[in-house]
């Protein structure tokens, strides 16, 4: 503010704590598939990473996350997992195959306030053949 007396210039300043709280809720969306595009050998792993995101203001709790189908494993030691506010997460689901063909499961994440979301994974397991020949070698 600045005023103005006869011969005079006066110039002061004001200032005034505001705090703005933000209240929301919750707004998770996870997405709904996870695909192993390229086949994985029988023995060996490869890593997906499936991702939860809350487009609320408020943060939320992922308590646990589970795949229907044993070759998919999520570590449980990753919960639970706070999901802040306007952010994401990625959780990691590992695909083992033990057999050689192609899986559809589901993947099932619970959050703190009881909702569940699903999302469905897909991923193919292939034989490492081994070859043998057997040549005859000329006499």
């Amino acid at each position: 503010m600045t005023f103005l007396w006869p011969n005079i210039l006066l110039t002061v300043k004001i200032s005034i704590p505001l705090i703005i709280n933000v209240l929301g809720s919750p707004n998770v969306t996870v997405k709904d598939s996870l695909n192993f595009n390229e086949p994985v050998y029988i023995g060996q792993s490869e890593t997906k990473y499936l991702r939860i995101e809350n487009k609320g203001a408020q943060a939320i709790n992922l308590v646990s996350a589970s795949v229907n189908l044993s070759p998919f494993t999520i570590d449980n030691s990753l919960f639970p997992l706070e999901v802040k506010g306007i952010s994401n997460v990625m959780i990691p689901v590992k695909f083992t195959p033990t057999v050689s063909n192609e899986l559809l499961g589901q993947i099932t994440v619970v959050f703190q306030d009881g909702s569940v979301n699903k999302a469905i994974v897909t991923a193919k397991g292939l034989d490492d053949s081994e070859y043998t020949y057997d040549l005859t070698l000329p006499i």
